[in-house]
Formats: C-alpha cells, sequence, structure tokens
C-alpha cells in the first residue's frame, strides 16, 4: 500500500512540475548613474532603451533580457566620448559595443585588460550592447568625457 502511495505522489510531482517550473523569465534592464540617486528601470513590457541623463558622467547597466540587448542614447552640448569597461578575463567577454549612430558598426567588447570607446557624431550617441552568450545578468560600466 505504501509504495501504491509512493509511486502516486511521485507521476503526481512529475506531471506537475513542468507547470510549477515554468514562470516567465524575469526580463528587465536598470541604469544607475554614480551622479543621480535611484535608477531607471526598463520592464519586458518596454522598449530596450534608456536615454542616458545629461549629468550621468559615470554609470552602470545591467540586464536581463531574453533578447540579450540594451540600447542606450547619450547626449550632450558639445562632442564626447563614452568608454566601456568589463571585469571579464580575456575570451570571456559577455558582451559586445556597437555604435548605431553610425550603422551598427561593431566597436569591440571590454574586458578587464581593455576599454572600448566611441566618439560621438556631433552631440548624440547611439550604443546598442549585445550579450555574446546566455549569461544569467549584463552589467555593462561607463564613462562619459567631453573631448576639448
Amino acid at each position: 500500500m505504501e509504495t501504491t502511495n509512493l509511486l502516486s505522489v511521485g507521476a503526481l510531482f512529475l506531471f506537475m512540475a513542468p507547470v510549477c517550473l515554468s514562470v516567465p523569465l524575469w526580463d528587465r534592464a536598470s541604469l544607475a548613474c554614480a551622479s543621480i540617486p535611484g535608477k531607471q528601470v526598463l520592464d519586458e513590457e518596454s522598449g530596450r532603451y534608456f536615454l542616458v541623463p545629461q549629468t550621468c558622467e559615470q554609470g552602470e547597466v545591467a540586464w536581463r533580457m531574453t533578447q540579450s540587448y540594451v540600447a542606450l542614447r547619450f547626449w550632450r552640448p558639445k562632442p564626447f566620448r563614452v568608454c566601456f569597461s568589463s571585469n571579464t578575463p580575456v575570451n570571456y567577454e559577455k558582451y559586445s559595443v556597437f555604435n548605431a549612430s553610425f550603422g551598427n558598426m561593431f566597436v569591440g567588447s571590454p574586458n578587464m585588460y581593455r576599454k572600448v570607446c566611441v566618439n560621438s557624431i556631433g552631440n548624440r550617441l547611439d550604443i546598442v550592447l549585445l550579450a555574446k552568450k546566455s549569461f544569467y545578468v549584463m552589467r555593462a560600466k561607463f564613462s562619459v568625457q567631453c573631448n576639448s
């Protein structure tokens, strides 16, 4: 009798497990600036596009997305440069940087020894960050410097 009950419970678990475990993937991104309290958050219902505040000179973008990309728009009164950094080892880079202001040109993939920098075209710059593989969380640190 006990074996039958145990088998019944096991069969019920195997039947119900896919239902219980098939929750939607949390799909979101956030932008935090060192000089601005709080952070912007994009959820699954929004686009994957951040307008980076003009006063944000240093920050971090984090994303957990099934489509694995996030877009950033920078604007400054003068031409500027944005550099992306990552603490990942060489040959294990997690994301690539594309210059969307210049035809989605591939710029590079930062690692612990190499930053990837992009110059604005005029006073605006559109960037796409694309995950290279399926990682749970992508983090991209950036800094903005005005050109003299």
